[in-house]
Order: structure tokens, then C-alpha cells, then sequence
């Protein structure tokens, strides 16, 4: 029997497929180079990504959107440790 507090939705499982596919396309040309952005360029293109989408309703649009707040996220966590790092 499946354990579904295991099992990540579908819903979720192509949405994050779309996510990597999109991440996928920009690694030849960018690579991982977000991971050097400031919190607040990474906010900012968050902002415009989900403008973007607003003003053209296109639904590709929130998948940027989508990476901008995993990227802003993945940085909240490093800046937390570097701030948690530099208190000892």
C-alpha cells in the first residue's frame, strides 16, 4: 500500500518537471550563475517574472516565476547559514 505523505502529487511532480526543463534550457548559456545574484535582484526578477505573466496571461510565464522564488529561497538559506556561520 502506498504511503501518500510520501507520494508527491501530480499537480506538483509536473509543475516541478516544467521548473528543471526550463532551468535545463538556460545551462548552456547561464548555467548556475543565479546562485551569485544578490536577494534583492533575485526578488526584483521575481517581481518582473510575475508581471510578465499578469499582463500576458501566459501560463509558460509562472513557471519563471516559479524558478525565481526556488532560487530566492535556495539564497534565503545560504545567506541564513553565512549569517548563522559568522555568529560563532
Amino acid at each position: 500500500m502506498l504511503d501518500k505523505k510520501k507520494v508527491i502529487r501530480p499537480e506538483i511532480w509536473r509543475f516541478a518537471r516544467d521548473m528543471e526543463e526550463t532551468m535545463k534550457r538556460n545551462d548552456q548559456d547561464r548555467g548556475d550563475t543565479w546562485k551569485q545574484f544578490s536577494t534583492a535582484s533575485l526578488e526584483s526578477r521575481l517581481a518582473c517574472a510575475f508581471l510578465k505573466f499578469i499582463e500576458t496571461k501566459d501560463r509558460r510565464h509562472l513557471v519563471n516565476v516559479a524558478n525565481y522564488a526556488m532560487m530566492t529561497y535556495h539564497k534565503s538559506d545560504v545567506d541564513r547559514e553565512v549569517s548563522d556561520g559568522n555568529r560563532e
